[in-house]
């Protein structure tokens, strides 16, 4: 089971310990991520963890008015029906007495249906792009950086005693040779 609600300020995340292990390299660099993830020995327990799915749930959307929900799969689009979401186990669960929000989910949310938006995001970042982007680009880029900042160190100990220009010489120089294989031009 994963739960993932945005919001504007931090993002919040619902997983089983199983899940954990396989979201973290993903999600780790995210600013505001709250994790909800009970242990492997608490997610043993069956009833609790239900519970604090649900308790999860509950805190997730606590100060939300409007839910955005991906109601449809890309080829496969459905007519958002609201009362098909208060159907969704995890939303009948919010009008549980104790642990639950209180009242129908429905009633208390604006939902809209947030599919389109997310296909084209989508679209533009599969999940093997985003892989190769994480685990092979930034990589790359993380390497030539940090190059680039120990060679500016190295060539430039006085840097308080140059101009903006000849500070700034060292980046234009290392954008300049970076761009000779690229067809953009600067």
């Amino acid at each position: 089971d994963v739960i993932l609600l945005i919001k504007p300020d931090s993002v919040h995340l619902y997983c089983n310990p199983v899940n954990y292990n396989y979201l973290l390299p993903y999600v780790a660099a995210w600013r505001n991520l709250h994790f909800h993830c009970l242990t492997e020995n608490e997610y043993e327990d069956e009833e609790a963890a239900e519970e604090f799915k649900i308790s999860s749930f509950v805190d997730m959307v606590r100060d939300c008015s409007r839910v955005g929900i991906p109601f449809s799969s890309q080829g496969h689009l459905q007519i958002f029906d609201m009362f098909l979401v208060e159907k969704w186990p995890i939303v009948q669960a919010f009008a549980l007495e104790g642990i639950g929000g209180g009242g129908f989910f429905t009633m208390k949310y604006e939902l809209m249906d947030v599919s389109v938006d997310l296909w084209k995001t989508y679209g533009k970042m599969d999940p093997v792009s985003l892989e190769s982007l994480l685990y092979e680009d930034l990589v790359t880029f993380e390497h030539q950086w940090t190059n680039f900042f120990a060679n500016f160190d190295t060539e430039i100990p006085f840097l308080l005693e140059l101009s903006e220009s000849q500070a700034g010489e060292p980046f234009r120089s290392y954008f300049s040779h970076g761009m000779l294989s690229s067809h953009i031009t600067d």
